[in-house]
């Protein structure tokens, strides 16, 4: 008995030691620098959590504030995460949490199993660090055949939206890694390769005649690779700043081939680097020693945008929208997209930093709106004071399993009027389908909403809506029983001009 209870008394002693030792070793950090943890809190991406302020906290979240402040500030933190990852990911080749090792140090993204075992879970897997690339990879996720409907519609319905309204729309993609830097994957998953859900989309996409307005990455970026370039990060999620630019490069493309012939490319230059664009003289990117996109687009400025309440005084460009005014063609473009198209820059991870795009001299203006996904709301919104030449909306395909956002009446009727023929003679047609095209819609009362009726001639009211004034507003009726002697009433507002236009209902 007395030899366990020196064993007892022994393990007692090394564990608190153990616990002391942070403590100890956190007080003489401040007190002489050593150990020195001042680098610890920059390698992570987010901030790590402060000491808490108790005179401001209620007693019983003391606790539980001291433990979240002790767990993300106790010696050797990062050391002892470096350490745990490198076992795992380089010695047992196995998962840690979200994260899956590759080939190389190349991680990539699973949803944990305890993430999965949360209520709710299924509706968060494309959050931060639930990622599914591995079970996208093994064709473990699917998409049925309404939700793959509804995303049709809903891109068919955004084109049709922008198009009444003088825009344009374009729908961009860009894929998870895993299917790009497949020769990164270990052979135990490689060997279970199946059919990514992004193939049921663009399968139905086909038959669309929208399908030149969405654009997937995929095989850009898998060319890329096969030339020998790296174009994501292998500790990320983000693809690096090389593949960022083909991203921009692939987007002036795409939008060249559709509507403006005359879009310029923006260079990227390898090592050496031209005087003239390392000094900011001349347009071009490179990637910096930080393995980070330095932008050179002599002009550029930073500016307030009151159309979409823009303020240039938000220099964290990690998660503002920006409005960039540069010398260019008269265009002016709107890009909602997550953290693929900024991450990268180095204008992200330094503020000091000049903040420019690689969108070269084909547009003048351009408004970013970052960690932003339209809906009718927004796009109405984004047209009320300028419509701009082009709307873009970027995501990556991990979201497209989570379901269709966005979808709603406005976008469905929009959707069937994209798909109609016009017709010459509406008035000798039945059911045909009806759209008020009304310029320079003012208000009785700011701000408020303008009801949109269509009536015959005995004041009946066919079909109506309403809109919010703007410069120009496309309302979509859906289908009438006839067009006979039809007019554009409004309630609560007046325009400077309105048309009625007629389409048959399309397939």
């Amino acid at each position: 008995m007395k030899k366990l209870a020196k064993v007892d008394l022994f393990f007692t002693v090394v564990w608190v030691l153990i616990l002391i030792s942070g403590i100890c070793f956190k007080f003489s950090a401040k007190l002489i620098g050593w150990p020195d943890f001042s680098d610890s809190a920059f390698v992570e991406n987010r901030a790590l959590e402060p000491k808490p302020n108790y005179q401001a906290l209620p007693a019983k979240e003391w606790g539980r504030a001291t433990e979240r402040w002790y767990n993300d500030n106790f010696a050797w933190r990062y050391e002892i995460i470096s350490c745990y990852k490198y076992l795992h990911f380089n010695w047992l080749k196995s998962p840690a949490r979200n994260s899956v090792p590759g080939k190389e140090g190349w991680i990539f993204g699973r949803i944990d199993p305890a993430d999965r075992a949360q209520p709710g879970a299924e509706e968060d897997f494309a959050g931060l660090y639930k990622w599914p690339e591995v079970e996208d990879y093994m064709g473990i996720i699917r998409m049925d055949k309404q939700t793959i409907a509804d995303w049709v519609t809903l891109f068919e319905g955004r084109v049709a939206w922008a198009e009444a309204h003088g825009s344009r729309f374009l729908q961009v993609f860009t894929p998870m890694k895993i299917h790009v830097h497949s020769e990164k994957i270990l052979p135990m998953i490689a060997s279970h390769r199946r059919e990514s859900f992004r193939e049921d989309l663009r399968e139905a996409l086909k038959e669309s005649p929208v399908c030149t307005n969405v654009f997937f990455m995929l095989e850009s970026l898998q060319h890329e690779v096969s030339l020998g370039h790296e174009v994501y990060y292998k500790e990320d999620k983000h693809e690096n700043a090389y593949g960022c630019y083909c991203i921009y490069r692939d987007l002036l493309g795409r939008m060249r081939d559709l509507w403006f012939p005359d879009l310029p490319d923006f260079p990227f230059y390898n090592s050496p680097v031209p005087a003239d664009v390392l000094e900011g003289r001349a347009p071009g990117c490179w990637e910096n020693e930080d393995r980070r996109l330095v932008i050179s687009n002599p002009g550029t400025k930073v500016e307030d945008w009151r159309p979409l309440r823009i303020s240039a005084k938000n220099v964290v460009y990690r998660r503002n929208p920006i409005f960039v005014r540069q010398p260019g063609t008269n265009r002016y473009v709107i890009i909602c997209h997550d953290s693929f198209l900024r991450y990268p820059f180095a204008s992200w991870h330094d503020q000091n930093a000049q903040f420019a795009l690689p969108l070269g001299r084909g547009f003048d203006r351009v408004a970013s709106m970052i960690f932003t996904r339209l809906n009718t709301e927004k796009m109405e919104r984004y047209f009320t004071d300028v419509i701009p030449d082009v709307l873009i909306e970027q995501f990556s395909e991990g979201r497209l399993q989570l379901g269709v956002y966005g979808l709603d009446d406005t976008m469905r009727r929009a959707a069937a009027w994209g798909r109609g023929k016009n017709v010459d003679k509406p008035e000798s047609q039945t059911n045909l389908m009806a759209m008020a095209l009304i310029e320079n819609v003012v208000s009785d009362m700011p701000k408020s909403i303008i009801k949109i009726n269509l009536v015959d001639n005995n004041g009946k009211i066919i079909a109506s809506s309403g809109v919010l004034p703007g410069v120009r507003r496309a309302v979509f009726f859906g289908t009438i029983p006839n067009a006979n002697n039809l007019k554009v009433a409004l309630v609560g507002g007046k325009a400077e001009s309105i048309s009625l236009k007629f389409r048959n209902p399309g397939p």
